[in-house]
């Protein structure tokens, strides 16, 4: 005990003489800022408005998308405002999109701040997609939920193995109700986690995957959005074809990827097969409606006439496709 009082008394007498001591008045940092230095507490604001669907309006989604990001990268820290009251048509893609945006955002030390659409078709979309399990709620509570949606988040080098297949059987038990598993699917979301992660260890920049679902009565939509390179961004020819692929243009050579017609920029004989079985498993009708975008590249599989390139460029890959009870009764039957 005396010990214990000893020390206590001594700490005393050290705050005390620490209080008498006079602050210094020199400034920590510079008490004028210069002009060639960017504030970092100026605000941004930008307006999100209209038609907001990833699908149908393809290139105003990705050039507010890279508006959002080139700010950032320009300028550093700074607070961007996203008003997105004005929004008239929302889609799911568009949601995962923004999001990925905005988790990359946050890796460089930028705050991103907005609001909902007032419209209240895209408010509750936006609500029920999932996207506010993610950020933080500045004013009031985070309105409630009861639909399965669900946003999986991952970023550089790891995977939810777990989360992913128990969110696959949960959409099959949406359909069939039995909770069962589905390798199509399955397979196909850890194949792009790992071209995801391949192209990541290349660079060592800020790279994020998002996989979302989203229920419906009949069906369960999922997209993936992987920030970084693209699949034509990071793709190696193979020597004899390059002169006679010099004139093709970016869908002809995106085509030629899921027909595996190129080779993986790691030039290892393993890989470069997941984005063929990909298309053959939407081929053989074991997934539904499957759409890419990458690049400048739309590719619409079940529609090839919709397919077209793009005026503005995705600074990484998205994925949409459908499961329905239909297709899951496909692979059931495919042994018969």
């Amino acid at each position: 005990m005396r010990k214990i009082r000893r020390s206590c008394a001594i700490k005393k007498k050290i705050n005390i003489r620490r209080n008498n001591l006079k602050k210094s008045k020199q400034p920590k940092y510079y008490k004028h800022k210069p002009s060639y230095l960017p504030n970092p507490y100026e605000k941004y604001k930008m307006s999100l408005s209209g038609d907001f669907r990833l699908l149908d309006n393809t290139d105003y989604v990705i050039r507010s998308i890279n508006e959002i990001t080139d700010f950032s990268q320009r300028y550093g820290k700074y607070r961007i405002i996203l008003d997105m009251s004005e929004i008239r048509y929302l889609d799911v893609g568009a949601i995962g999109l923004l999001l990925s945006a905005i988790n990359t955002l946050s890796k460089s030390n930028c705050l991103v701040y907005g609001n909902v659409p007032n419209k209240d078709e895209c408010k509750q979309l936006f609500y029920d997609s999932g996207f506010l399990d993610h950020v933080s709620i500045i004013q009031g509570k985070k309105p409630k939920r009861d639909t399965r949606n669900l946003m999986i988040e991952k970023g550089f080098d790891k995977t939810s193995n777990l989360r992913i297949g128990k969110e696959v059987r949960n959409a099959v038990n949406h359909l069939t109700g039995s909770e069962e598993s589905y390798r199509p699917v399955y397979g196909i979301i850890q194949e792009m986690c790992a071209n995801s992660i391949e192209h990541a260890n290349q660079k060592r920049r800020h790279k994020n995957w998002l996989m979302s679902t989203y229920y419906s009565e009949d069906k369960v939509i999922f997209t993936m959005t992987d920030i970084g390179s693209g699949i034509l961004g990071t793709l190696k020819k193979k020597f004899l074809q390059i002169p006679r692929d010099i004139f093709a243009d970016s869908m002809q050579v995106l085509e030629g990827v899921f027909d595996k017609k190129y080779q993986s920029s790691t030039f290892d004989k393993n890989r470069n097969k997941g984005l063929p079985k990909i298309k053959e498993a939407n081929t053989k009708k074991y997934i539904e409606n499957l759409k890419v975008i990458t690049n400048n590249v739309f590719l619409n599989f079940d529609e090839p006439s919709t397919s077209k390139v793009l005026a503005t460029k995705l600074r990484g890959t998205f994925y949409y496709w459908e499961l329905t009870n239909k297709a899951i009764l496909q692979w059931k039957q495919r042994m018969n």
